[in-house]
């Protein structure tokens, strides 16, 4: 499953309702010892939130699950106010639970996150890159990180470059504080902040993360960790 299929079910996902769902799937064949091959079926590509989306389905939303789809349905629709026709077709009064939306940057296993973190009591803008391989997403954000200086100053602002050494996926962030139970006017502020920053980390990450060559790079980086 190369970068294109990816894509490709990435943008299909993006295209239709959440009645339909798309996936791509690689098949190994495993043996151990002498025993015969087994199969193994990886996702490589999936909707975005979709083993969250599930268990979320199953429960009645919480009071704070409620607040959560208040704040991210208003945010979703002052997005699409804010900005140019197909700046994103995400249904606002189709929002859920969650503590978080995401904005599609060209490209799967890279998203922009906009989110609530409920136990540091803050609220983020950020480039998560969860390709399903972690020395591919920590070899793109070793990448990505090579180009902090011009990055940070395109955007304008200083970012957490997080590469979560020991878990699967990688974060370039920058933070407010404030949680969904914080009052009415640091909420909009929230919004506010998003819905202007949002499209500037797109501008500015998209053609970086287009342009990454993720093939060569976790080669080299499957190479130098093998090295002595």
């Amino acid at each position: 499953v190369r970068d294109e299929h990816r894509e490709a079910v990435h943008w299909l996902n993006e295209q239709t309702t959440d009645a339909v769902a798309f996936f791509a799937v690689e098949l190994e064949v495993w043996r151990i010892g002498n025993s015969l091959p087994a199969p193994r079926f990886n996702v490589v590509a999936r909707p975005s939130g979709f083993q969250r989306q599930i268990a979320h389905a199953a429960a009645e939303p919480s009071d704070r699950g409620l607040a959560y789809q208040a704040f991210f349905s208003d945010f979703v629709r002052r997005a699409q106010e804010a900005h140019p026709p197909g700046f994103s077709n995400k249904n606002p009064d189709g929002v859920r639970y969650d503590n978080w939306t995401t904005f599609g940057v060209g490209r799967t296993g890279f998203t922009i996150d906009v989110a609530f973190e409920a136990i540091a009591g803050r609220f983020r803008v950020a480039i998560n890159m969860n390709t399903g391989d972690s020395v591919r997403n920590k070899a793109a954000f070793d990448a990505l990180h090579a180009q902090q200086e011009a990055i940070e100053s395109e955007l304008g602002t200083a970012l957490e470059w997080e590469r979560l050494d020991g878990q699967v996926q990688c974060r370039i962030a920058t933070y407010r504080s404030g949680g969904v139970e914080s009052p009415g006017g640091i909420l909009d502020e929230h919004k506010q902040w998003a819905v202007e920053l949002v499209p500037r980390f797109r501008e500015v990450f998209a053609p970086r993360i287009a342009a990454l060559d993720l093939d060569a790079l976790t080669t080299a980086a499957t190479t130098e960790e093998a090295a002595p």
